[in-house]
C-alpha cells in the first residue's frame, strides 16, 4: 500500500502522484534526455555544414533532438515492459515515423535530402540505447525479487533453522542481501 503522506501532487485532498514514481519518472526521462542529446549532436556533427549553408542550425539540431528523444524513449519503455504487448507497439512507432518520414521527404518542395539520413539514424540508435537501458532497469527488479525468494526459502528452511552453524553460513554466503531478514524475531510489530 502507497504511503498517503508520499505524494508529491495533490489537488482537493487527492493524491496524484506518489513521490518514488514522479522522481522514478522524473530520473527515466532524465537519463534518456541525455543519451538523446549526445545522439542528436554527434548526429549533427555530420550534416553540420549542410545546416549552416540552409541557415537551419536550431531547427535541425532540435529535429535530431526531438527524434532522438522519442526514439529513446519508445526503447526504453519497450525494454523496461514485461507485456508483451509493448514489442508491438515498437513495430508500429518505427513504421509511424517511417510514414511520416516518407511523407515529409516525398511532399515537401524542399528535399532535405542528407538531413533524413542522421534524422533516422538518432532515432534507431537511441531507440535501442532506451531499449537497453530499460531492459537493464527491468532486470534490476527481477534481481531484487529473486533475492528476496531466496532469502525467504533460507530463512523457512527448516535444516538452517535448526542449525546455529548452517544459520551462520546462510548469512555468510547471503550477506547483505538479506540483511533486512535477519533482523527479524518473529514479532509482527517489527
Amino acid at each position: 500500500m502507497e504511503d498517503p503522506t508520499n505524494a508529491c501532487f495533490r489537488f482537493f485532498g487527492v493524491d496524484f502522484l506518489p513521490c518514488d514514481h514522479f522522481q522514478w519518472a522524473l530520473t527515466s526521462f532524465l537519463s534518456v534526455a541525455l543519451v538523446g542529446a549526445v545522439v542528436a549532436l554527434i548526429a549533427f556533427l555530420s550534416i553540420i555544414s549542410t545546416a549552416y549553408q540552409r541557415r537551419e542550425i536550431v531547427s535541425v539540431l532540435g529535429a535530431l533532438f526531438v527524434m532522438a528523444l522519442f526514439g529513446g524513449l519508445v526503447g526504453f519503455h519497450g525494454g523496461n515492459s514485461r507485456v508483451g504487448v509493448v514489442g508491438d507497439v515498437i513495430p508500429a512507432v518505427v513504421t509511424l515515423v517511417a510514414g511520416v518520414a516518407a511523407y515529409l521527404f516525398g511532399v515537401s518542395e524542399r528535399k532535405p535530402g542528407p538531413l533524413m539520413f542522421p534524422l533516422l539514424g538518432a532515432f534507431v540508435a537511441t531507440l535501442f540505447m532506451g531499449y537497453s537501458m530499460g531492459s537493464a532497469n527491468r532486470n534490476g527488479e527481477q534481481r531484487a525479487a529473486l533475492a528476496d525468494e531466496q532469502c525467504f526459502k533460507a530463512l523457512t528452511n527448516v535444516d538452517i533453522l535448526k542449525s546455529e552453524a548452517a544459520f551462520a553460513r546462510a548469512q555468510q554466503i547471503f550477506g547483505t542481501t538479506c540483511e533486512v531478514w535477519w533482523e527479524l524475531d518473529g514479532d509482527p510489530d517489527t
